[in-house]
């Protein structure tokens, strides 16, 4: 069974008890599933029982995946963690997870059960995966620290998401982003998450706040939803974008389109820093300095340190306060 599936199985400490007496083992673990318990006896997540947690989420990223049953106990005596501390055990056992691993491992779950916390660890993309400075793998029902032969060839056959995005822009009194991204690697790349961030340097573009409503399409143009952060700065964050799937050699396009208000126009010159990113790989991230003349949009950089010498050579000039020029520092 796979670790998803049994995850989604296990809906009651009833449920859980049955399964380990299923597996009809000493211990009733398996190469898939494994109980841990306080150290301590006592509902808190101390140092130890993070350290042997640590272990078990390195050893099932590392080899097929697994579930973890976290409780208080010990050996067979499975206790429930009281019902007014779950709460505040799961909330520390979830940002713990998120971060306790080098590199990051990614789809770690968690829910309490009766009283009982469990964790789903899925077979790793991107493994090996270290806990403190240790590789660790699954070996029947217990977790060993890896070989180095074993943490060689899997360094050797990893395969990594590797990808790269453009933007372009065009419109006339309004303005449409054209983001394509391109899959360069052999595994597929999920949940895309894209953000833009706006930074005018003549007067207020006038992006519309349009609230988390907004419809938003990959295929055809959608409206821009924006962030009001500051008199010059506006975010937008792509949400149906994190629907799809970039498979290897493929290519997501996504349009974004403005809405102008009161008819006030897109500035002559602006910059753009984006951030793309997936599960299975580190953010990208660029910057774009853009100018407009005869409703014709040019990229004039792409370099960020020449874009910053840019913005401060010329700041007098195009940073717009109430109508006003700000005066060099």
């Amino acid at each position: 069974m796979k670790p998803e599936d049994l995850f989604a199985q296990l809906d009651s400490l009833q449920a859980i008890k049955e399964y380990s007496q299923s597996l009809e083992t000493a211990d009733s673990e398996s190469s898939r599933f494994e109980f841990k318990s306080c150290t301590t006896n006592k509902p808190k997540l101390d140092r130890d029982s993070i350290n042997l947690l640590g272990k078990e989420v390195s050893a099932f990223a590392n080899t097929y995946g697994g579930v973890i049953a976290f409780h208080m106990g010990n050996g067979d005596n499975i206790i429930r963690f009281p019902d007014d501390q779950t709460p505040q055990l799961h909330t520390r056992l979830e940002n713990w997870l998120s971060d306790c691993l080098n590199p990051a491992s990614y789809g770690i779950d968690v829910k309490p059960v009766d009283g009982i916390l469990l964790i789903l660890v899925p077979e790793s993309k991107t493994k090996p995966h270290q806990y403190k400075d240790r590789y660790y793998y699954r070996l029947g029902s217990t977790s060993r620290p890896m070989p180095e032969l074993m943490i060689s060839a899997m360094y050797r056959a990893k395969s990594v998401l590797t990808f790269d995005y453009e933007l372009s822009f065009r419109g006339g009194v309004s303005l449409t982003v054209l983001t394509k991204i391109t899959n360069t690697s052999r595994i597929a790349g999920t949940k895309p998450q894209l953000k833009l961030k706006f930074i005018n340097l003549v007067h207020d573009p006038g992006f519309g706040y349009q609230g988390d409503g907004t419809s938003e399409s990959i295929e055809s143009e959608d409206e821009l939803s924006v962030r009001y952060e500051d008199t010059r700065e506006y975010i937008y964050t792509s949400t149906l974008l994190s629907n799809e799937i970039l498979y290897p050699s493929g290519q997501l396009i996504h349009h974004s389109h403005s809405r102008i208000l009161e008819g006030r126009p897109v500035p002559d010159l602006f910059i753009v820093r984006s951030q793309c990113a997936f599960l299975e790989s580190p953010a990208v991230s660029k910057a774009h300095l853009v100018t407009k003349a005869d409703k014709q949009y040019q990229v004039l950089s792409e370099d960020e340190d020449q874009i910053l010498r840019y913005a401060w050579v010329n700041a007098s000039r195009f940073f717009m306060m109430n109508g006003q020029p700000v005066q060099d520092p």
